[in-house]
């Protein structure tokens, strides 16, 4: 199998950033002259694109993730650091004009779910009177899960409730 047919192959089964497929190649030991004209080649058709493919995962996690945890999940995609930003730029950016037309954001957390989620994990009852450990375990969950910012959590929580 050539590195065209390789490279094809891989992104009919999943979206690569170009780093990913440059490891992809370099372990089935093709030439770096090889993999650098085939990626040029599949850049310019468009058929890899590392911004698109960001901005892709940050829609695909921004439901039940937060920013810090899709942060991880796009480094370990191979995406670069200035690609993210750019990719949270303008996500932000169709997220500033959907609340401007008054849509209602695909982007933000899925709060139905969450609550679901959460109150199977921690076998909640009563959202109005939760014990304080209770609050605390369920912030830690949130941290975990990448919602950091105590403003989001404050808004999660009264979501929530």
């Amino acid at each position: 199998m050539d590195i065209h047919q390789y490279f094809i192959y891989l992104l009919n089964r999943s979206d690569y950033s170009e780093n990913k497929l440059r490891l992809k190649a370099k372990q089935k030991e093709f030439k770096p002259s090889e993999i650098d004209d085939e990626i040029t080649k599949l850049k310019s058709y468009n058929y890899v694109n590392d911004l698109r493919l960001a901005q892709n995962l940050i829609r695909r996690f921004s439901k039940l993730k937060g920013k810090t945890v899709i942060n991880q999940k796009l480094t370990l995609a191979g995406i670069g650091r200035q690609t993210r930003e750019k990719a949270w730029e303008l996500v932000e950016l169709e997220i500033a004009n959907e609340e401007l037309i008054g849509a209602k954001s695909e982007y933000e957390p899925d709060y139905n779910r969450l609550k679901i989620k959460i109150t199977k994990k921690f076998k909640i009852d009563n959202w109005q009177n939760l014990e304080f450990n209770t609050k605390m375990r369920v912030v830690r969950y949130l941290s975990y899960h990448g919602f950091q910012e105590t403003n989001s959590i404050i808004l999660i929580f009264q979501n929530l409730s």
